[in-house]
């Protein structure tokens, strides 16, 4: 189990924390009951890019207080996972309404890959090799968990586009993603996903496992007969999976389960694999507010740019977050990297046009772009 080593960060106090929550809870409190109230009923307004910036920054103040208030530089746990100690590596899909499984004072330290439709993507794919070394990143006794959802968007768009008769999307990125996708429900897609990655990641010792979580209802989503036998050996039953299980009972008991049937994100997060904490607790993010992609220094490709698709035209999300760790001096290499993405995403075409593309040139689809800086935890926005 990895230990997290405590340190204070430059300037360290032990206040922070509490001094936050009387400075800043007047500020959050309105943008979250407006993206909340957006949630829960199509009629309310969104929150705008400017309101979601804005939100972010504030729960990232959060995130710096709370590592204040521990002695904890994430720099020490940012080292510990680029040499492959992790304990665990969550593979879940961007459109999953629960984010954040870790936390500041969390024992174990996981990865959290965020991947259309939790897919295995296609062998001498940028996004399979993203996935490959994030396997890497995890120790030999760790825990590797796939964990779907009922009513995947990406199992969603997939039937539609078969019953449709296999045409064209208009997109090769997202015609790509859905050939990847397998069968019409999430339990069928997961189980075809966990056999792809036993087969093609070298897994060695780690154990790999996979669960499918029922919004409606609650608990893992019940297949059927003929599916169940099939998944019973690997249904997880680990102490990760209980974890992640409670979280979602915790969100439920939060905001309740209309809050979580309805996926309405104010961000996309773009991140990469190596941030010490996941964008959820970066931003501190609640449920139901970020759709995260996992990036790299490759480049964004055809899952995740269809990804980033699919969240902008069919969840409505307009603003977009590039976020990567690094010092300062890093600034010119993580602006080389938040440059490439934004091309990849630029010249995506989409019935021969480049839709996103043409949303970033008239301000319809807008880019905020931060450094996460490893001493102090701060998300440092940057313009190039």
């Amino acid at each position: 189990m990895t230990h997290t080593t405590r340190r204070p960060p430059s300037g360290g106090s032990s206040r922070g924390f509490a001094a936050f929550d009387l400075h800043a809870c007047s500020e959050l409190q309105p943008l979250r009951a407006k993206h909340d109230a957006s949630i829960l009923s199509p009629d309310e307004p969104r929150l705008s890019h400017q309101e979601s910036r804005h939100l972010l920054k504030l729960g990232n103040v959060e995130h710096v207080a709370r590592l204040r208030e521990l002695c904890i530089s994430p720099s020490f746990r940012h080292n510990s996972l680029i040499q492959g100690s992790a304990d665990y590596l969550v593979i879940a899909c961007s459109d999953a309404r629960v984010l954040r499984m870790d936390s500041e004072n969390a024992s174990l330290q996981g990865i959290q890959m965020r991947v259309a439709g939790n897919v295995m993507p296609s062998l001498g794919t940028t996004s399979f090799d993203d996935v490959r070394d994030a396997v890497k990143l995890v120790k030999d006794n760790g825990v590797i968990l796939i964990e779907g959802h009922c009513h995947c968007g990406a199992v969603k768009e997939r039937t539609k586009w078969a019953e449709g008769g296999m045409k064209s999307t208009g997109s090769d990125a997202l015609d790509r993603l859905l050939t990847e996708v397998c069968g019409t429900s999430p339990a069928q897609n997961g189980l075809e996903q966990f056999v792809k990655a036993k087969d093609t990641l070298q897994i060695g010792r780690r154990e790999l496992s996979f669960l499918i979580y029922d919004w409606e209802n609650g608990g893992i989503e019940t297949p059927s007969q003929a599916t169940v036998e099939k998944l019973r050996p690997y249904v997880a039953s680990l102490e990760l999976a209980k974890r992640l299980n409670g979280l979602h009972a915790t969100a439920m008991k939060e905001g309740g389960l209309g809050r979580l049937k309805t996926h309405r994100p104010h961000s996309i997060v773009i991140g990469t694999l190596d941030m010490p904490y996941s964008a959820a607790t970066v931003f501190h993010a609640r449920q139901n507010e970020l759709f995260c992609i996992t990036g790299s220094e490759r480049g964004l490709d055809h899952v995740d740019t269809a990804s980033a698709l699919y969240a902008v035209n069919h969840l409505g999300v307009h603003h977009i977050v590039f976020l990567a760790p690094g010092p300062e001096s890093d600034l010119p290499r993580i602006g080389r990297l938040f440059e490439r993405w934004k091309s990849d995403l630029s010249n995506m075409l989409v019935n021969g046009t480049r839709a996103l593309g043409g949303m970033l040139s008239t301000g319809l689809l807008r880019i905020s772009q931060f450094r996460y800086d490893l001493q102090t935890g701060k998300a440092v926005e940057f313009k190039l």
